[in-house]
């Protein structure tokens, strides 16, 4: 759940709750588009499903306020190893 929420607000310079509600049902088209993760996990028989979930790998040079949250993407890119 971290990397799909922030991955998120790293491609974002601003989050608004219309942006994160689309986020939500996968009809945003920044990131991971087409992941409708709510019906995914209600869909889920087992909690371990979750990890089989492949999230996009954030662009580099797509990522707003770079300073500001250098730290978490540096915690996204060991996570996820990229």
């Amino acid at each position: 759940m971290y990397t799909w929420c922030y991955s998120f607000r790293l491609v974002m310079k601003a989050v608004y709750v219309e942006s994160t509600n689309k986020y939500a049902i996968g009809r945003h088209s920044r990131l991971n588009e087409g992941i409708d993760l709510f019906t995914r996990i209600s869909k889920m028989n087992e909690p371990e499903e979750f990890n089989l979930l492949i999230f996009e790998r954030i662009d580099e040079t797509k990522v707003a306020n770079k300073e500001k949250y250098s730290k978490v993407w540096e915690r996204l890119k060991v996570i996820n190893g990229w």
